[in-house]
């Protein structure tokens, strides 16, 4: 595994590159100091490669007299501002070439969670290049961490049927997944080192509604020991986060369940650590209303952790703040509005750059976000379309341009969406991406090591989606096949249009544009003279089924560029029959009552007879003659008289089948009126 600059980028990184989000790791049995809590952003969140002596600040808390900033497991000489506030020079020969280097704090002999910082050139916008790794039908969440402690983000996923660990080679691709078998099975997911011996454990609850969490041990070879399960009361949903609730240097748990009466409140339980990889019973919270959301941070700013949870209740929605006693209890929890009806997950980050953190949560209209004032308090919402119906939320800078981005999944859809910040709390519309169906959690990391932030998110019915960002070009298509109806022969039929959008970040060159079949045609919108399509840009192919003779018909348009997965193709088909008959029979407005007709002109296009089996009689207010049956012979017409004769007010449609032996059965002509 490389790691960015000179001997001090060479040491070991326990993370390697990922942006471990929520994950605490603790190295020794220390009750000196709490687990620092390290918030997002970094300060910067990037640099360009190249840069020289780097000053980075970092915001959180649990920082204590001899805490340091680390950078890939090494410490910095790193000054302390104050319990929540530290900053350290990154030497120019760490930010010497593009990559990511994972940042944390040591303080005190524990390890705080770790934010990943990037070395790349900042982008105006991001394109990503999907790859699909099978494994989990029904999956549910995921988190990353070097489960077999090779430097390399993994990641796991949870399932119906367990844990599914994907093992990653450092080159953005991952082996195929290894499942550690559950009975019940696995929501929420979180990584952290809870027995202080250096190897990644996790912890998840289960959808069995035993009300109970699990946590493994890890081993350090990507396997994990037998579970230890632990009641939390309620009936257990997805939200797990860990952080030190009572600054006593082992990490706790938290999880967020809703009880077992419909109606009631939602149940908050914290699980202390004993710092062995054991729990205490758990302490239990109630807020308003039935939601499953959890996110930890020093709303605060009094170093204690306190509780952000997103419900829906009765009457009301909106976000508890539960403030932190620093025992592992609360205050009573205090509710916000959030401008909708929340739907899932919750992040905390400092989005305006003005060191008090915030809040974004997926709601019913878009995204919220809710501007912290440091004292534990909010101001009202700000609302962001989506682009879909989201249920979780990741925190990211991933353009590279020094402000943090929103990336959200899609229920439904076969999408995800970034928005990308402005830097003062206020996010721009959502670029959308494609993946192989419709979404779950997303997580974020550089898996690939080439210092662009990559997402990783289980697929309903697919298993694992992972987006890597290019900076090349990339060629999207609104449509990989285009199906044409049936058409006479010797006519060409309306057009049918494909787009081809360039979604990367530089320019496409198309070096071709062809098609090898003559039963169809196209014009193209795409440039070839010069052969360059800009970033963002489109350009169309308008193509028609022109059949030449009777019967089914397949051709494929091939446009080969510079972009990944050259060449691009569209598949085409349709069918040619000798006959020839209108698409639609349209009376237009009428008045009811009366008796209306028009003529369904049927004409043979061969030059030898073709026989009509069928023609379909219709219901009212339609009906229809039907003297076409029968041989029809060359070059001859025949009519069908059809008849609309309505007797209430109203639109009326309808379909004439036509059966036929001349290359296209059934043929279908729409009927249309409108009564008054």
């Amino acid at each position: 595994m490389k790691y960015l600059g000179s001997a001090r980028g060479m040491a070991r990184g326990l993370f390697g590159r990922l942006l471990l989000l929520g994950s605490v790791v603790a190295t020794t049995m220390s009750q000196v100091a709490p687990v620092p809590f390290l918030e997002q952003p970094l300060v910067p969140t990037t640099a360009a490669p190249g840069t020289t002596d780097l000053s980075l600040v970092v915001n959180g808390s649990g920082f204590v007299s001899g805490a340091s900033i680390t950078w890939n497991g090494v410490s910095l000489a790193t000054k302390v501002a104050s319990g929540s506030q530290l900053s350290a020079t990154v030497p120019a020969a760490d930010l010497a070439q593009a990559g990511s280097a994972t940042v944390a704090v040591s303080s005190g002999g524990n390890s705080s969670n770790s934010v990943l910082f990037p070395v790349a050139s900042s982008l105006s916008v991001v394109s990503f290049l999907g790859s699909d790794y099978g494994g989990p039908t029904f999956p549910e969440a995921a988190v990353i961490g070097d489960f077999n402690a090779d430097g390399v983000g993994d990641v796991a996923v949870t399932e119906s049927n367990g844990i599914d660990i994907f093992v990653g080679r450092g080159d953005g691709s991952f082996q195929a997944p290894v499942l550690i078998p559950y009975p019940n099975q696995p929501l929420g997911i979180v990584a952290g080192d809870f027995n202080h011996d250096g190897k990644t454990d996790l912890a998840f609850t289960l959808s069995s509604g035993t009300s109970v969490v699990d946590v493994v041990l890890g081993n350090g070879d990507g396997t994990f020991q037998s579970p230890n399960e632990y009641s939390v009361g309620g009936l257990t949903l997805s939200a797990i986060v860990t952080g030190d609730l009572n600054n006593d240097g082992y990490l706790d748990i938290v999880v967020s369940s809703v009880v077992a009466n419909p109606g009631s409140d939602m149940q908050v339980t914290v699980l202390l650590g004993n710092g062995d990889g054991t729990f205490q019973p758990g302490l239990f919270s109630t807020t308003p209303g039935d939601r499953f959301g959890v996110v930890v941070g020093d709303f605060n700013q009094d170093g204690f952790l306190d509780l952000a949870i997103p419900y829906v209740a009765a009457k009301t929605s909106g976000v508890s703040i539960l403030a932190g006693k620093g025992d592992g209890t609360f205050q009573p929890a205090v509710n916000y509005p959030v401008g909708g009806t929340p739907t899932g997950g919750i992040v905390a980050a400092d989005l305006n750059g003005d060191g008090r953190l915030d809040l974004a949560l997926p709601i019913s209209k878009g995204v919220s976000v809710i501007l912290g004032n440091g004292d534990g308090s909010f101001q009202k919402p700000s609302v962001y379309g989506a682009g879909n119906t989201s249920q979780q939320i990741a925190v990211a800078d991933m353009n590279d341009d020094g402000k943090l981005d929103l990336v959200v999944d899609s229920v439904a859809t076969a999408k995800i969406s970034v928005l990308l910040g402005n830097g003062n709390g206020s996010f721009a519309n959502p670029a959308q991406f494609s993946v192989a169906s419709a979404t779950l959690p997303p997580v974020v990391g550089d898996f690939n090591q080439d210092g662009r932030l990559d997402i990783a998110l289980p697929v309903f019915q697919q298993g694992l989606s992972v987006l890597l960002q290019t900076t090349g070009p990339l060629a999207t298509f609104s449509a990989n096949s285009l199906s044409f109806p049936t058409q006479a022969v010797k006519r060409t039929s309306a057009a049918q249009v494909a787009t081809l959008t360039n979604t990367g970040v530089s320019p496409l060159t198309i070096s071709s544009i062809a098609l090898d079949d003559a039963d169809f045609v196209y014009t193209t919108t795409c440039p070839l003279t010069p052969a360059t399509l800009a970033a963002g840009a489109k350009c169309t192919l308008r193509v028609s089924s022109s059949p030449q003779s009777k019967g089914a018909h397949t051709g494929t348009i091939t446009i080969t560029d510079d972009a990944p997965g050259s060449p691009q193709k569209i598949s085409l088909s349709g069918t040619g029959t000798l006959l020839l008959v209108p698409s639609t029979v349209a009376f237009g407005t009428v008045k009811v009552g009366t008796s209306n007709n028009l003529p369904l002109l049927l004409t043979n296009l061969s030059t030898s007879a073709i026989k009509i089996l069928s023609v379909s009689q219709i219901g009212a207010p339609f009906s229809d003659s039907n003297p076409c049956t029968g041989t029809l012979a060359a070059n001859a017409s025949c009519t069908v008289t059809v008849f609309f004769n309505p007797s209430v007010a109203g639109t009326f449609t309808t379909q004439i089948s036509i059966g036929e032996n001349a290359g296209g059965s059934p043929l279908t002509v729409s009927v249309t009126g409108t009564a008054q």
